[in-house]
């Protein structure tokens, strides 16, 4: 059994970390096939509503991209204002921060919509969602790129002559959060 085990210089093999991936699927998978078995007794009732739960499903699916985007977007910006020498701004950016990241994510969403978007008259939940999520997860984006910025540089063992040229012009931020 120690190859399930990561050692200091010796990591555990390809095929034990893909078996315990695949087994752990499958527990998980007979786990929810036995719970929801003493649940739903008539799942043609469930598979009436197939097209319903795949349209929620999408719908998912591009709130969360959307969100991604403008978070990234959203926490770029904030993380380049906590870095400026422009107090106003600087002050504003590390407001936005503190008080996003003490919220809790629900009060944020039932602010964000019946306080802001019903006073505005904003009538669309989606792209409110969109937008509240956005901001919810762009703080924290803009907490990681600001402490990634401040770290020392990572060590280099060589690089291209782009990559050298290219570091002065542009921040090295996607170099050094990257794995």
């Amino acid at each position: 059994m120690q190859f399930l085990f990561d050692r200091n210089g010796k990591p555990s093999p390809a095929w034990a970390k893909a078996g315990t991936v695949v087994g752990l699927l499958l527990i998980y998978s007979l786990l929810c096939v036995w719970s929801f078995s003493g649940t739903v007794k008539d799942w043609e009732k469930v598979w009436a509503y197939r097209a319903t739960f795949w349209s929620g499903w999408l719908t998912t699916i591009g709130i969360s991209a959307a969100a991604l985007v403008l978070s990234t977007v959203i926490g770029a910006l904030a993380a380049l204002a906590r870095r400026s020498s422009f107090l106003p701004l600087r002050y504003t950016s590390v407001l936005y921060v503190e008080t996003v990241r003490g919220l809790p994510l629900l009060v944020l969403l039932l602010f964000g919509y019946y306080g802001v978007m019903d006073q505005l008259g904003w009538d669309d939940r989606i792209s409110g969602g969109i937008v509240i999520l956005s901001l919810f997860s762009g703080a924290y984006i803009a907490e990681i790129l600001r402490g990634r910025s401040g770290s020392p540089p990572r060590a280099r063992t060589g690089g291209s002559s782009f990559r050298r040229s290219s570091a002065r012009a542009c921040p090295r931020w996607p170099d050094s959060f990257l794995p």
